[in-house]
């Protein structure tokens, strides 16, 4: 999500709807296991928040979205990040689209 990348977590109280879900699979590379990761919005700000204190930012990331389906209200797109893969559903309200869930997998080893 560009407001990871760009440690922007003013760009996800826009774009996430209040009542996200996201749950993901992150991959320990010590133990090569998968641990389940449950996020809410808030989380998902601070952790932008903390990206932009951490100085972890590539200066050329891995980013690549794909629009997935798109009927009427609601989409589907998905995006391939440093981190991993998220899969996202999206819902459209007037003209805005606001990411409703995601469920993501980090890059297996």
């Amino acid at each position: 999500m560009l407001a990871i990348y760009r440690a922007e977590p003013e760009r996800i109280e826009r774009s996430v709807a209040p009542n996200l879900t996201k749950v993901g699979f992150w991959l320990d590379p010590d133990t090569g296991e998968y641990t389940r990761m449950p996020m809410t919005r808030d989380e998902l700000i601070e952790l932008a928040g903390w990206y932009k204190d951490s100085g972890n930012l590539s200066d050329d990331p891995l980013l690549e979205i794909e629009v997935g389906e798109v009927v009427g209200k609601v989409a589907t797109a998905t995006l391939e990040a440093d981190w991993g893969v998220d899969f996202m559903q999206l819902t459209k309200t007037y003209d805005t689209w606001v990411i409703e869930h995601i469920v993501w997998n980090s890059h297996p080893e």
